[in-house]
């Protein structure tokens, strides 16, 4: 199966909980070390061995960050990989309470649409790849779609319940990362994520004419107008500020471009 780099996510780490970060080398790599520093270069865990492996041909380097560089929600931690004479490159990551993780398989895509089987064998044979194999792109790419929605909407949570980044020096407020705050519930956002992937199924099928003539592209604003109808239904986002595991700041439900943001609620 060809490999899956995974480089247009932002990579997530359980808080208090030991983890790892691949690194895909764009040079021959047999031997590196590496070390963790948070987004102001102070040192979070020292230089270390990582290790190098293979994955479908291509090389790689894990490197396995410890419990004391995840012990606190923190957004933009640098993990700095050095191997053999010249090689270096630096991995960014978020430590947060919840990492966003895909639940949704190739077989319930097909479950809620048995006709999208068809699309994905056609698809995945343009570019010489089983079924399964096309499906776990897909997967994934429905991951980054909704990974950018819960952003985006962090972004907007950040504004209703503090300010704006203008407003927070005359309000002696300070920017809080409320993405490692978030608190995920993964059962209301699998119906979004798996209609992000059959919209993005039948965009990729479309021949980019509009819906009228083409029925791809009129399945795509079918599954997009289901998402935005699921979306809107979320729960409204909870946050855990102090890491006592229990809600502390309750924002109203996602707007994220479908109408505009209510604020907090006390």
């Amino acid at each position: 199966m060809p490999t899956l780099e995974r480089d247009d996510i932002r990579k997530e780490l359980r808080r208090g909980v030991a983890g790892a970060v691949r690194v895909w080398p764009r040079s021959p790599a047999t031997a590196a070390t590496f070390v963790v520093q948070d987004r102001d270069g102070t040192e979070l865990q020292g230089s270390a061995v990582a290790n190098v492996g293979q994955d479908g041909g291509r090389t790689f380097i894990d490197c396995g960050i410890t419990t004391a560089a995840t012990s606190e929600n923190r957004e933009s931690c640098q993990v700095q990989v050095a191997w053999d004479n010249d090689g270096f490159h630096v991995e960014v990551f978020d430590v947060v309470a919840w990492p966003l993780e895909a639940d949704v398989s190739l077989d319930d895509i097909l479950l809620e649409h048995p006709e999208a089987g068809r699309i994905v064998e056609h698809l995945g044979g343009q570019v010489s790849m089983t079924r399964d194999e096309y499906g776990e792109v897909l997967r994934h790419r429905a991951l980054v779609q909704l990974d950018g929605m819960i952003r985006d909407q962090v972004a907007e949570d950040e504004t209703s319940a503090f300010g704006d980044a203008e407003s927070w020096p005359a309000h002696g407020r300070r920017r809080r990362f409320l993405r490692g705050a978030l608190i995920l519930n993964r059962v209301t956002l699998r119906r979004p994520l798996l209609l992000v992937a059959l919209r993005e199924l039948y965009r990729s099928a479309s021949s980019g004419r509009d819906e009228e003539t083409d029925p791809n592209a009129r399945m795509a604003q079918r599954f997009d107008r289901d998402l935005k109808a699921a979306w809107s239904r979320v729960s409204r986002f909870e946050y855990d500020l102090d890491g006592d595991l229990v809600s502390d700041l309750k924002i109203q439900p996602p707007s994220i471009g479908f109408a505009p943001p209510r604020g907090v609620v006390p």
